[in-house]
């Protein structure tokens, strides 16, 4: 077969790195005293209520800078250093951390341990935030061919699909791309067995986003040889689509890769015990401080869209994730900023339930740790908790609503369409059923598959592009005219497989196209598919294609999340039709992120999904023929597998 080209944002998770050790150099730090920036009302002024409403987004708008975001011209000459503008010392110590990067089996039992060094450095002002040389982090972390240049005060880091510039003396970071340097080797070896590949790509718009670590109250220090910044931000900044980051616990450095493409998950007795210390006896002040504002400066600056964040005011892009927490939730402020632990999680934990987005904003580091969900759970009952009311409301009405539909599916296409994924027929109305929950890949079936060519190695159990082009065969077979692919309750997963399943219907040629919210750049890549799994992207695919000459609709609710948003998107643009509700939105490739003191989270990325003509498709798509019943009914979502009147639909829009 021919082996995919090396993939791109687009072609990976919607839901990077690996490593060893460093060298150290001596090295100054310029930074003033200027405290994080906070944007507040005009005294006498009354700030807003929660749910005053502001102006609508504009996330491809240039002429806003983000929070924290200066505009200063790259050529101003960098101020003078005076003994104000450098409060903080340049001297530190040294320490060698474990990493654990891989899962060696000892007695039949996975360890997590490893072998592998790593140098942190820590500042005698900030004695509790661990900093990493950058060249030494990416050599060893991220594995990528780059180029390193210095002019003074200035380091450039180019990896050809982007870079990052650090200017120490005016304490700037430049980035010409948010995925800097694509991904991880090991990453790419897994991902190369698939049933697509990327036919070309191409990049318009754009612009380098410029942040102030000023503003942040966050240093960058010149070394000898590189520049150094905290760990947690650089392993933030260079994390890609890719579930994959690297987080420090206090102790040790984990690889954190919930995809497994990397290397296969730590355990928890060795991530999850290096919060004990914490738990027991406190925070640390100089690493509780600057985890919230490296928080602010995450989402402040590499947010993707915020349309369906639950914060009342919505105004993350103008006043920043500080200017909200100040003026409409001080208490969560105040707690992210305690020193004791408890306090602390339920901050995070409302924190996050603010910044949810409707799936893909999340606080995980609970669910990878013993030691962390015995913390949180039981904080999550809190009365102190209180996360705020639309969170619930959204969270609570999302599995109901799935429920419903479930129920409802059942009732008109019997118990075999109960699972994650199913198939039926009518024969009266010559109608086929397709449904599937998710989108999964399973890049080692195909690998097997692509190894023998043998039929009964396609993975159609556990892939959804196989899935779904089998049920397609199966659908022909059976005399089917038209077909509902039902992503009623489908809540997202791979782009490969999404793209892979669009193809199918559309002569094995597609675009998926990215909107970086960032750098206001858009991304368009081309990828053809292997639809008659001869390990050949050729015209007889596209052929192959026609045998799928049916009339098609999808089947969406607001349960329709993720992938299960943007293919509805792209087949409606194509001409299929949609029915049911309003699709759930979320169009943002996920980033695995760590806080400084090592919890994992989710955020929507700064890639987001379009359709060819560049939508912003955050907030859902809307459908051809509602099938939504009154909220008094007992199930609104009976209508949903109404056979007749969407057999009546199909003959009617085709």
């Amino acid at each position: 077969m021919k082996t995919a080209k090396k993939p791109t944002a687009a072609i990976l998770i919607l839901l990077s790195i690996c490593l060893m050790l460093s060298a150290c150099f001596n090295g100054h730090l310029v930074v003033t005293e200027t405290p994080l920036a906070k944007e507040t009302a005009v005294p006498g002024e009354t700030a807003l209520a929660s749910d005053t409403p502001v102006p609508s987004e504009t996330p491809f708008s240039e002429e806003t800078a983000s929070p924290g975001e200066t505009a200063a011209p790259e050529e101003t000459a960098a101020p003078e250093e005076t003994p104000e503008d450098r409060p903080l010392r340049d001297s530190y110590t040294e320490k060698v951390v474990n990493v654990y990067d891989s899962c060696e089996t000892v007695g039949g039992k996975k360890t997590g341990k490893s072998s592998a060094k790593y140098n942190l450095r820590f500042y005698d002002d900030i004695p509790d935030v661990p900093y990493t040389g950058v060249n030494s982090f990416l050599k060893e972390f991220v594995k990528s061919e780059y180029t390193l240049t210095r002019e003074g005060s200035v380091f450039t880091y180019d990896g050809g699909e982007g870079f990052l510039r650090i200017d120490t003396a005016r304490q700037i970071l430049t980035l010409s791309n948010t995925e800097l340097f694509d991904y991880h080797p090991d990453a790419e070896e897994e991902i190369k067995w698939s049933f697509n590949t990327l036919s070309e790509s191409s990049t318009t718009g754009g612009r380098d986003k410029l942040i102030s670590l000023k503003s942040y109250d966050i240093a960058a220090f010149s070394g000898e040889d590189e520049a150094y910044l905290p760990f947690s931000l650089v392993s933030n900044l260079f994390c890609s689509a890719l579930l994959h980051n690297v987080a420090y616990n206090g102790r040790d450095l984990y690889v954190i890769d919930m995809l497994g493409l990397v290397t296969p998950e730590v355990t928890d007795e060795d991530y999850g015990d290096g919060f004990r210390e914490p738990i027991e006896n406190g925070r640390s002040q100089s690493l509780t401080d600057f985890n919230y504002n490296m928080l602010c400066l995450i989402f402040d600056n590499l947010r993707g869209y915020t349309s369906q964040l639950c914060f009342g005011d919505n105004n993350l892009l103008t006043i920043g994730l500080d200017g909200i927490l100040e003026l409409y939730y001080p208490s969560i402020k105040e707690q992210l900023h305690s020193t004791d632990y408890d306090t602390y999680s339920i901050g995070l934990m409302r924190l996050f339930s603010g910044l949810s987005d409707g799936g893909h904003t999340s606080y995980v580091a609970y669910n990878l740790s013993n030691v962390l969900n015995n913390v949180i759970g039981d904080k999550m009952y809190d009365p102190e908790f209180s996360p705020l009311g639309e969170y619930l409301e959204n969270y609570i009405g999302f599995y109901q609503n799935a429920s419903l539909i479930t129920q409802a599916r059942i009732a008109s296409l019997g118990n075999d369409a109960s699972g994650s994924t199913y198939y039926y027929y009518n024969s009266k109305y010559e109608i086929a059923y397709i449904g599937f929950n998710t989108f999964d890949t399973d890049y080692d079936g195909w690998e097997k598959y692509y190894s023998t060519m043998k039929e009964e190695d396609i993975p159609k159990e556990t892939d959804t592009y196989a899935f779904v082009r089998e049920m397609l065969y199966r659908a022909k077979k059976d005399g089917a005219k038209k077909v509902v692919l039902d992503l009623s309750t489908n809540t997202g997963g791979n782009s490969d497989s999404l793209i892979g399943i669009y193809n199918l219907l559309h002569n094995a040629n597609g675009n998926l196209v990215f909107n970086n919210t960032v750098n206001m750049s858009r991304e368009v890549s081309t990828y053809l598919t292997d639809v008659n799994l001869d390990g050949e992207f050729d015209e007889k695919d596209a052929e192959e294609c026609k045998k799928f000459d049916f009339k098609v609709c999808v089947l969406t609710s607001s349960v329709s999340f993720s992938c299960g948003n943007l293919l509805p998107s792209m087949l409606k643009e194509a001409g299929i039709k949609t029915i049911g509700e309003r699709s759930g939105g979320g169009s943002c490739a996920l980033a695995l992120q760590t806080t400084a003191d090592g919890l994992a989270f989710l955020r929507s990325s700064s890639f987001c999904l379009s359709n060819d003509r560049g939508d912003d498709i955050d907030a859902g798509v809307p459908v051809d023929l509602d099938l939504l019943g009154s909220p008094e009914d007992s199930n609104p979502y009976a209508g949903f597998f109404d056979i007749g009147k969407t057999s009546a639909f199909l003959d009617s829009a085709y």
